[in-house]
């Protein structure tokens, strides 16, 4: 199946400060905002070494919106109710726009590569299939690929990949899995976190980095908080919105 329109690849968010809890015994609220932050930005410099695609960033907040632009990915705020219920209007947009497939990837696979991404195209067959990735850790979804004109899911949580899989089975939806190991790790736990650091020797030098600049409030990006030092952490409205000023 040949098309005019790029896939689109769409990644959830949470706000910068509300990412990666479980970590919480291990690094403090801006440790984990920049852990979350640095995780986004690999998967969407990634994203954008993908040929014929584009990428979405859906929900988050400022941060998140200033990630995308860096990495040349676009950004829109999600309705609030879940996962699942911010994907669903954003995949339909996509599959209105033109999309021949929508590939829903999450913020936080940090071994991920072209490659992986590559291998996990191919096996849609031109669009003709779905492929799905599972999470090694906790048997949950880690990519999703949804052709134009099939019908399934998101059913994104907790054993979410046996559900993707039964759910195509019910609904005849040709399926393919995607065993790439980039996309089998994500990054959620402090056991995971040893492993990526092991793996990226350089996670420390990005961390301070992105530490730095979430201390600093970049002015260009939040402007400065009534009543609050320039220090503070900025207030947010909720999932999607910017800086309370």
């Amino acid at each position: 199946m040949t098309s005019q329109h790029p896939l689109r690849i769409l990644v959830p968010m949470k706000p910068a400060y509300e990412g990666k809890t479980r970590l919480a015994g291990v690094l403090d609220a801006d440790g984990r905002a920049a852990l979350s932050l640095h995780l986004l930005q690999h998967v969407l410099s990634v994203a954008s070494r993908v040929a014929s695609a584009e990428t979405w960033v859906i929900g988050g907040d400022a941060w998140v919106k200033h990630v995308a632009t860096l990495e040349s990915a676009l950004w829109q705020p999600d309705a609030g109710g879940g996962l699942n219920e911010a994907l669903r209007p954003a995949i339909r947009v996509a599959f209105e726009a033109g999309a021949p497939a929508i590939l829903v990837l999450p913020g936080d696979l940090g071994l991920l590569t072209p490659g992986d991404v590559n291998d996990l195209v191919r096996l849609a067959n031109g669009f003709q299939k779905a492929v799905v990735s599972r999470a090694a850790a906790d048997g949950g979804t880690n990519a999703l690929l949804v052709p134009r004109g099939l019908a399934l899911g998101p059913f994104f949580g907790p054993g979410s990949f046996q559900r993707h899989m039964q759910e195509a089975q019910k609904a005849k939806v040709p399926v393919e899995i995607c065993h790439a190991a980039g996309l089998a790790f994500d990054l959620d736990t402090p056991h995971d976190l040893l492993a990526y650091r092991a793996a990226r020797p350089e996670l420390e030098s990005a961390l301070t980095s992105w530490r730095e600049k979430l201390r600093s409030q970049t002015p260009e990006l939040t402007g400065y908080w009534k009543g609050e030092s320039r220090g503070a952490k900025p207030r947010w409205r909720g999932s999607g919105g910017a800086p309370q000023i």
